[in-house]
């Protein structure tokens, strides 16, 4: 070719491949092309480059090099490709040559609709998908037919709206080229059924009847959580570990089995969440997956649809620590008043007929029990009263008693993140006489007449500030670098509130006091409860500058209890009716004899505080009840910390395994293991 310019142009010339040749994928062709110059003679190496505009047949076509050369071995992608080889001169002249060529392959194809890892609502299912042979172009008609691994064949076609069942779904569309080969591409997708729903799977063997009881168990969650959740895809490798099959989750899967927990009674079941919906936070939200495991030895329990109901609840997050609208909200762990602070949990608790006979903050989490029971279950009582006693999410079922599903339980859901409808909740009311706890805020023992001028209030060399004394110091039992004949008291504060709610009679109040040791030369010694007239400070108060006290109130026999429960039912009410200044009870024992010297020791609030030992801490207990103003006998304190009533276990009930944050990108962006004696 010659150019118009003062620069005459080189020549380029392709000899192979020949236009339009047909060739087999993988197969290895040489393209050979010559170039010449007037000036500069032949061309070759650098000044030859050979390149290939690539067209699939689906709409994308790209430019890519091969190489330099007038002599270039290469693999061609299946399309067609315009080969072209461009010379250019010593003045940056040029002259091109073009041949095309097909690459024969494979067909390919591509779903445009539904996207990969999406959700789908019934009834709007519109499948979209395209094929193309490199050579031959667009496929059409019944070469593009749609399955699903559920639903098996759905039609052909490159748009579809088939009729799919509800759940997961593995979407393939495959395509066949005019020669019979095949290729396919999938779309995980779940198809959405309105509002909240749950898909169960049986890891073991159980009979027709056990599964309908686990369906039947499903029904009071379905019915009260109305909002549908973003489906949920299982990472690559995460599935396996909570127990699934399903590539994709609607709203809930739960994976229920069978274990050998520890025999009859006992741990019936365990439960918890194991893929979790992550909030923006990347906090532990809405459950989107949980395993249940129950007890082989429980599966004829009469009980057994309360407790699966029960055990999916816990699937759902209520009562795992680390899931936001439940960790967050729970305060108090390791005392005797564990409570919930949420917002719609508590509105919830308040609207109860009831609500207002609890006397103390939130609403009473369970304080007795492992930490699968405590602080993961609705108090029922401590001391004999009363709290939640019936409802589901206690940690021990009534066997006589039906477990209602309460609005403060589907309202701690929606701490949770979970949109519920209230009204779906069963009638349930508190009963009474409801039980409020409260522990001291300041303790203090006082010892005359060597220790007069010292402080016992806070843990230090001494050991009185770890005990409580009344009595004598017999032997030197308590401080033995005093003498005998050294006298004991101590002073105890609660903190509780000063007005009662409208309608709300205080029936019986006690303290609870638990004996470390006693020593005595003689028996027959009460121990006096007084009110405390003056303030007082716990590091600071001493026998010579202690507040003076009131009249006693009460008086028990040292050596007659282990818990020792003095009445203070007038001295409470007092206090939470702002009748009088509350600065605490006093214990003390009239001064003996010499020779009739006595000492008992009770733990003070500064005991160890490890759940074991929980019920060792001073406590002022309180029941009180709406509708009636008179008083009936205060229920017995039982020295385990519960009263006698016919129970099956529900506690200790939180699985160990893990739990796994899923954002709505589907990366896990948050792992933890579930452990229960963590929850405290």
């Amino acid at each position: 070719m010659e150019d118009s310019g003062t620069s005459p142009t080189p020549t380029a010339t392709i000899s192979s491949p020949a236009q339009a040749d047909t060739l087999d994928e993988d197969e290895t062709i040489t393209l050979i092309g010559t170039a010449s110059d007037p000036e500069d003679g032949t061309l070759s190496g650098e000044d030859l480059v050979w390149t290939t505009r690539v067209d699939d047949r689906l709409g994308t076509v790209e430019e890519r090099r091969l190489g330099t050369g007038d002599t270039l071995t290469v693999n061609l992608s299946p399309a067609s490709h315009t080969i072209t080889l461009t010379a250019t001169n010593s003045a940056d002249r040029t002259d091109q040559d073009s041949t095309s060529v097909a690459v024969n392959g494979p067909p390919s194809a591509s779903i445009a609709s539904p996207a990969n890892k999406s959700g789908i609502d019934e009834g709007a299912i519109m499948l979209a998908g395209t094929g193309a042979d490199p050579v031959g172009g667009e496929l059409v008609g019944d070469r593009l037919a749609w399955s699903s691994d559920v639903d098996g064949s759905l039609g052909v076609g490159d748009s579809l709206s088939p009729g799919l069942s509800s759940g997961p779904h593995a979407l393939t569309l495959t395509v066949t080229d005019r020669d019979g080969n095949t290729a396919s591409a999938t779309a995980d997708v779940v198809v959405e059924q309105p509002g909240f729903n749950t898909r169960l799977r049986f890891l073991s063997d159980f009979t027709e009847g056990q599964k309908e009881t686990v369906r039947e168990a499903l029904t009071p969650w379905e019915s009260a959580i109305t909002g549908d959740l973003r489906p949920l895809f299982p990472p690559s490798g995460q599935a396996e570990e909570c127990e699934l099959q399903e590539r994709g989750i609607d709203d809930l899967a739960v994976a229920v089995q069978k274990a050998n927990l520890d025999g009859p009674g006992g741990t019936l079941a365990q439960a918890g969440p194991c893929l979790v919906r992550t909030a923006n936070t990347e906090d532990f939200a809405t459950s989107a997956s949980g395993i249940v495991t129950i007890d082989a030895a429980d599966l004829d329990n009469p009980r057994l649809k309360s407790i699966v109901t029960h055990e999916v609840g816990h699937a759902l997050g209520i009562g795992i620590g680390v899931i936001q609208g439940w960790g967050e909200n729970t305060t108090d762990l390791n005392t005797l008043d564990p409570s919930h602070t949420g917002e719609n949990t508590t509105e919830a608790f308040n609207q109860l007929d009831g609500s207002s006979a609890y006397l103390s903050e939130g609403v009473p989490l369970e304080n007795i029990g492992g930490g699968g029971t405590a602080g993961a279950h609705w108090r029922q009582n401590a001391f004999g009263g009363n709290n939640f006693e019936t409802e589901l999410m206690t940690g021990f079922i009534n066997a006589s008693s039906e477990l209602p599903l309460s609005r403060v339980t589907l309202a701690a859901l929606q701490d949770i993140g979970y949109e519920v409808d209230l009204s779906a909740a069963d009638p349930f009311d508190l009963p009474m006489p409801q039980e409020a706890l409260w522990e001291p805020v300041a303790d203090a023992t006082l010892s005359r007449p060597a220790s007069s001028d010292e402080n016992f209030g806070v843990p230090g060399e001494n050991g009185l500030a770890d005990v409580l004394v009344a009595g004598s110091n017999n032997d030197m039992l308590w401080a033995a670098d005093d003498p005998e004949g050294e006298v004991f008291s101590s002073l105890v504060r609660f903190d509780v509130p000063s007005s009662l709610p409208m309608g709300v009679t205080v029936n019986s109040a006690v303290g609870n006091f638990v004996v470390t040791d006693r020593n005595a030369e003689t028996t027959d010694h009460d121990i006096t409860v007084s009110p405390v007239a003056e303030s007082w400070v716990e590091e600071d108060v001493t026998w010579n500058n202690r507040p003076t006290l009131r009249d006693t109130i009460d008086a028990f026999d040292f050596e007659s209890c282990e818990r020792c429960t003095p009445n203070v039912t007038a001295l409470a009410r007092d206090w939470l009716t702002g009748s009088a200044e509350n600065h605490g009870i006093a214990l003390r024992a009239p001064d003996a004899p010499v020779d009739s010297t006595f000492s008992v020791g009770f733990f003070s609030r500064h005991v160890d505080r490890i759940p074991q030992r929980l019920f060792r801490r001073p406590a002022l207990v309180v029941f009180a009840e709406t509708g009636s103003s008179s008083l009936r006998a205060r229920p017995q304190v039982q020295e385990e910390g519960r009263g006698t009533r016919e129970q099956i276990p529900l506690g200790n009930d939180i699985r160990s395994g893990p739990l796994i944050g899923i954002d709505p990108e589907g990366r896990v962006v948050r792992t933890e293991r579930l452990r229960p004696e963590r929850l405290r």
